[in-house]
């Protein structure tokens, strides 16, 4: 059920049932989230998912084929059942992340997936006509594979973003998490100028630098403040008055 393909967060109002709602995250907690991050870490580390899947055989000795797919999905299920997480129990995902043991796996794994798809993104093409394997995907079928990816990644993220009961957030104090904030910074420009896109880049923009004024400096690098204004002020009503901290409106919130 948390891995539907409707998208993340569904699974909140699909189960009616508080008790079963319950006993399930306890399950996840007691099992530190069933092994999604070692499995993530096989998948971006060992396995090597990276844009040369979305080159054609010419430019490439791995494209994405049908196993790929297969592999490409997984990854894209393993974030979703993450951000479902969030949706259910903010507490107990920043509570198992953010476990010494898992924290440093979880830090590499995502800065390597938004290192690697976001320039995998950034080369794909997903007009093209021409198949990237004679067995394989469709290169627009394969950019959405990817883009399914990175969206889930940045929606966990902006959740991860929001301080935790003990007062620490993902960008300000995990290990990469600078680096992290950097990398999101310079995805592609669709993630900027699409409505959609925007709605899942820019929330996470907005509460990772939200009363912190370092991590503000390191997005004005690349990011016009305005425009994380203006999507606040269209996007929460009340919001154009007073600003807080750190340049944002103090009624911001979580993604």
């Amino acid at each position: 059920t948390m891995c539907s393909e409707s998208g993340g967060g569904e699974v909140a109002t699909a189960l009616k049932d508080a008790a079963v709602v319950q006993n399930m995250l306890v399950s996840l907690d007691e099992c530190r989230l069933v092994g999604i991050v070692p499995l993530l870490s096989a998948l971006f580390l060992d396995a090597k998912i990276d844009q040369s899947w979305l080159q054609p055989p010419a430019a490439s000795d791995s494209p994405l084929s049908a196993n790929h797919e297969e592999t490409v999905t997984c990854a894209a299920s393993a974030l979703r059942v993450l951000t479902n997480v969030a949706f259910l129990d903010l507490a107990l995902l920043h509570r198992t992340l953010s476990a010494v043991e898992i924290q440093a796996e979880f830090s590499h794994v995502a800065l390597q997936i938004l290192e690697s798809v976001g320039c995998a993104l950034r080369r794909g093409c997903p007009v093209q006509s021409t198949s990237l394997h004679s067995s394989g995907l469709q290169p627009d079928k394969a950019y959405a594979l990817f883009s399914a990816i990175l969206d889930e990644l940045i929606l966990l993220l902006g959740h991860l973003a929001v301080t935790d009961t003990s007062g620490q957030s993902l960008f300000a104090g995990w290990r990469n998490g600078v680096m992290m904030l950097e990398q999101l910074c310079s995805l592609p420009l669709p993630y900027f100028l699409s409505p959609r896109l925007r709605e899942v880049l820019l929330p996470t923009l907005i509460v990772a630098t939200y009363k912190n004024k370092q991590l503000l400096s390191v997005l004005k690098r690349d990011v016009s403040t305005a425009v994380l204004a203006n999507f606040v002020q269209q996007h929460i009503p009340g919001a154009g008055g007073g600003g807080g901290a750190g340049g944002w409106p103090t009624s911001v919130g979580v993604p």
